[in-house]
């Protein structure tokens, strides 16, 4: 084994502290939220974190990259995925979502 190979953390570490920093950065953006009432806030972080674990580990690093407001072409380009997909999935993302939390969305909605 090489030394570096001895410094550096195994490949699941090495994912779970990139996905600690990305936790990281959307905490941080929801500390921003002054208007969203304090237990609704708490409600969703559960509520999130929860949702989350029933996704694969692909599927979490493309809901967040989604959530922070990366563009379509770059979650495509980071998953090598083509726009188009990356689209349906993110309506496959939030339709689950609001199956996950008990709320139907209207066909409206859906459409969008």
């Amino acid at each position: 084994m090489h030394v570096a190979q001895l410094l550096l953390p195994a490949p699941h570490l090495l994912e779970l502290l990139v996905g600690l920093r990305a936790q990281d950065a959307y905490e941080e953006h929801l500390r921003d939220n002054t208007v969203t009432p304090v237990p609704d806030q708490v409600q969703f972080r559960l509520d999130w974190a929860a949702w989350l674990r029933t996704l694969t580990g692909r599927e979490r690093r493309m809901t967040r990259m989604m959530a922070r407001g990366e563009r379509t072409m770059d979650v495509g380009r980071q998953f090598e995925l083509s726009p188009s997909r990356v689209s349906q999935l993110r309506s496959e993302f939030r339709q689950d979502w609001h199956r996950f939390c008990g709320e139907h969305e209207s066909a409206a909605t859906v459409a969008q």
